[in-house]
């Protein structure tokens, strides 16, 4: 195995956090991370001595799944199926309510605390301000307190 291929190896489980945040359907991320894999592999083609950095395959997954599916959501019978495997935990709550976050609120989440990138480095993979990236956080994370509460007042 090459050093290359052993580097992006290593970087495949966040690839596939990210990659599953924002996908929301498991067939659908693990093609993202595929598409992401190849084109690593290419780039590292046409310039070898270039390491790769994370936010470069980040910013490459996120543009993928954008051009892909923006605005997919995922049916019924798959949103099914995924809380019936997940089972009723908090986790499961809280994973339906984020698959119904507006997509932009849900890769700015994906990619702070799933993808573990800083804000300032979400916001280049995003190419926004970062006031604007807060902004999308902040709604998110007031939508999802919302409806965690409400959900927990229903219970």
């Amino acid at each position: 195995m090459t050093t290359f291929q052993q580097d992006l190896m290593g970087r495949l489980p966040r690839l596939r956090a990210v990659a599953r945040a924002v996908a929301g359907d498991h067939a659908e991320a693990d093609e993202l991370v595929r598409l992401t894999a190849e084109a690593a592999r290419a780039r590292a083609e046409l310039h070898p001595a270039e390491p790769l950095p994370d936010v470069w395959l980040v910013r490459f997954l996120t543009k993928a799944w954008m051009g892909r599916s923006h605005g997919h959501r995922l049916g019924p019978l798959q949103a099914g199926r995924e809380a019936v495997a997940a089972g009723r935990s908090g986790a499961a709550q809280v994973r339906r309510e984020v698959v119904r976050l507006p997509d932009d609120e849900r890769l700015a989440l994906a990619l702070v605390l799933v993808g573990g990138l800083s804000y300032r480095e979400a916001a280049d993979v995003l190419e926004l301000p970062l006031s604007a990236l807060t902004g999308r956080l902040a709604r998110a994370r007031a939508t999802l307190a919302a409806a965690l509460d409400l959900q927990e007042d229903a219970a």
